[in-house]
């Protein structure tokens, strides 16, 4: 299991999950949970990582941890992700005892905030869901939209 983001040299989807943490144990659960039915976790070490990341996959979820050390630099990149990659999606694994702090963390843009690792199946289900809209909302270039369209969209085409 290749959890590290710099391994890869192919061509990377538009939307991943991302795990930025220290020690990888968030990101060692969700990829133990999500098996082989996906999504792929990737994991990056800092902010400055995670927004290189995020501007290869614009859309992805980022999955940040939270320390009672590192609150103000998961403030910062918050508020980065929300204002530069609006497609994106940030979720908050966090340190027990920062349970007072929710409520700004979700201020910021934090989509969910987990407090242990009970909570990942939460944060795998907001993951997929937000991964597969985000896919599916890749705009098809003009050439490629289907030839027959579908009877209902006939009714509103101006007859020729």
């Amino acid at each position: 299991m290749d959890l590290s983001a710099r391994s890869h040299d192919r061509q990377l989807p538009r939307a991943r999950l991302l795990v930025c943490e220290k020690n990888g144990d968030w990101a060692v659960g969700l990829q133990n949970l999500a098996g082989d039915g996906g999504p792929r976790v990737w994991q990056v070490r800092s902010p400055a990582d995670c927004l290189d990341e995020l501007r290869k996959s614009p859309a992805s979820v980022v999955a940040v941890e939270a320390t009672s050390g590192n609150l103000g630099a998961v403030a910062g990149l918050l508020c980065r992700v929300a204002r530069e990659f609006r497609a994106a999606r940030t979720i908050i694994l966090a340190a027990r005892g920062l349970e007072d702090h929710q409520w700004w963390l979700r201020e910021a843009g934090a989509v969910h905030v987990v407090f242990s690792v009970r909570g990942l199946e939460a944060v795998l289900r907001v993951a997929r869901r937000h991964l597969a809209a985000a896919g599916a909302a890749e705009p098809a270039p003009l050439g490629e939209f289907p030839l027959h369209l579908p009877a209902a969209w006939e009714r509103f085409t101006p007859a020729s």
